[in-house]
């Protein structure tokens, strides 16, 4: 986990976390395919060291 925070607006409580997934393709994917299952927006953003 990288960063995360929760926010109250209205009636309405949204959470944000930031994770780093290591490892094969297929692990990670199965990982975000359950959390998406579980109602869960997840967006990916592929990061290149230089």
């Amino acid at each position: 986990m990288l960063a995360g925070g929760i926010v109250a607006l209205k009636q309405e409580t949204i959470g944000t976390l930031v994770v780093h997934l290591h490892g094969e393709k297929e692990e990670t994917a199965k990982a975000i395919a359950y959390l998406e299952e579980q109602g869960v927006k997840v967006e990916g953003v592929e990061v290149t060291h230089v």
